[in-house]
């Protein structure tokens, strides 16, 4: 609960929209100054939650943390063409020994807009983003991936002294929904992720790429260990590409999982050997990073074991709670989706600073939203209501709401004097799962009447959100 504990913290207080405030760091499109700063600070003093623009292209150098980081990207990318030159031997994420960071809705390699227009250009098949010479991510500290894609990435050969791989681990890694797919590595990369640490997968997608040179998808040495829960790992076909490098150790199975080789040696409750995992398209599917669907007939539907099953998928939609799907994506799930509870979390309108909505989806087609604002005079006011959804259960009609008044907090904690009176009437209509529109009416002339866009600024939870 912590991104919604700090989120509550901020009702009512002011947030800087392009600094450090209130335990949250929005960080304007492209501004690689302002994201290395907020990912560098040092620790005790590090922001809550770092919030980067929707869908936005960050072409940064390399970031070090050094303390305890949360990164929701809503769909940004944070490698994209100018960030890994040949020249550049460093690596481009590193999480430091002591360290730890949560990286979530981020895309690291190529944005699902440069993937279109590259297509556009050169046709189809897998596009390369980045020309690398260096280890991507390099962790030595704890390091969480959710709802995080990885594609597009060049890790070019030849350079000898690189020996970690794409994403290396000597700390404690976690991928949880994360989508990995036509990435080109090779040469003196063991594998895509190369680990001497302890990497938990679970309900991840991984293939390699079919381009003849590539490398394997997984190796573990140095007393590394590596654990797989309800994922989807293939090779693509391409036997010079196993899923596990030969002479790793370590890999260990949970169950659930879908392989197309048996490289890894595992064989956990519900495992299954596969010629095809019946992969579908790269693409949005709805939500803030691009996912592999699975074709109807994709061994890994209904294959994941109950004990591994998340909540939701890569998408935030809900999985099925009794035979969930193997993989970060999960058909036919629905309870995260914007018209159900991924509507619910923290709003504001950057332009109009001070003031933020909440929402929170309930049983039985209602909603919980609380806005808290100022009236015409400057006096802050606390407004809130139970809706109903209505429309195509996107928009959310609160009539009657009510406003709090005449309270006073006593010394131990006690509130006397409160009343809640009737206030008017307001309405949210949400654009997607990031954007909503509030209007409202109050026959007060300290309200009065209008409209405000809103920004998502925060979710539940473990709720993400899919359109």
């Amino acid at each position: 609960m912590k991104r919604w504990v700090v989120s509550l913290l901020l009702l009512g207080l002011g947030l800087a929209q392009h600094a450090f405030a209130a335990g949250i760091a929005r960080i304007p499109d492209g501004d690689c100054i302002t994201l290395a700063a907020a990912m560098n600070t040092p620790p005790a003093q590090e922001q809550a939650l770092i919030v980067l623009a929707r869908n936005g292209t960050y072409a940064c150098g390399p970031l070090s943390v050094s303390a305890n980081i949360e990164v929701d990207g809503a769909g940004a990318t944070l490698v994209e063409y100018q960030n890994f030159s040949v020249s550049n031997k460093s690596s481009g994420l590193v999480v430091n020994a002591g360290a730890s960071l949560v990286l979530r809705n981020v895309i690291i390699g190529q944005s699902p807009q440069a993937i279109a227009k590259s297509a556009a250009v050169t046709g189809p098949g897998p596009k390369f983003c980045c020309g690398v010479t260096a280890t991507v991510v390099t962790n030595a500290g704890s390091l969480t991936m959710d709802s995080v894609t990885l594609t597009g990435l060049h890790y070019s050969q030849g350079i000898s002294f690189f020996v970690l791989g794409v994403v290396g681990n000597s700390g404690h890694m976690v991928l949880r929904n994360v989508t990995v797919v036509d990435n080109d590595y090779s040469g003196q990369a063991p594998a895509l992720f190369a680990n001497s640490g302890t990497l938990e997968i679970s309900h991840s997608t991984l293939v390699t790429t079919p381009q003849a040179y590539a490398q394997a998808l997984l190796s573990s040495n140095s007393g590394g260990v590596i654990s797989i829960a309800n994922s989807v790992l293939s090779n693509n076909g391409s036997v010079a590409a196993p899923i596990c490098a030969s002479g790793s150790t370590g890999i260990i199975s949970l169950g659930g999982n879908v392989f197309t080789d048996s490289s890894c040696g595992l064989g956990g409750a519900n495992d299954r050997l596969v010629a095809d995992a019946r992969t579908l398209d790269l693409a949005n599917h709805g939500a803030a990073v691009p996912t592999l669907a699975l074709n109807y007939d994709s061994p890994a539907i209904s294959n994941g074991l109950l004990a591994n099953c998340e909540a939701a998928d890569a998408r935030g939609v809900s999985r099925n709670s009794v035979n969930c799907d193997s993989g970060a994506y999960e058909v036919g799930g629905g309870n995260g989706k914007l018209v159900a509870t991924g509507m619910s979390g923290l709003f504001f309108n950057p332009q109009n600073n001070g003031h933020y909505v909440s929402v929170q989806r309930l049983y039985g087609n209602q909603a919980l939203v609380i806005w808290n604002t100022f009236d015409q005079n400057g006096v802050p006011a606390w407004l809130y209501g139970v809706g109903s959804l209505i429309g195509g259960i996107n928009r959310i009609a609160v009539d009657p709401v009510a406003q709090n008044v005449g309270g006073v907090l006593q010394p131990g904690g006690d509130v006397i004097g409160a009343n809640a009176v009737a206030w008017g009437a307001m309405e949210l209509t949400f654009d997607d799962c990031y954007s909503a529109l509030l209007r409202y009416a109050s026959p007060s002339p300290q309200f009065g009447s209008g409209e405000t866009r809103l920004q998502r600024l925060a979710f539940l939870d473990g709720v993400n959100c899919a359109r």
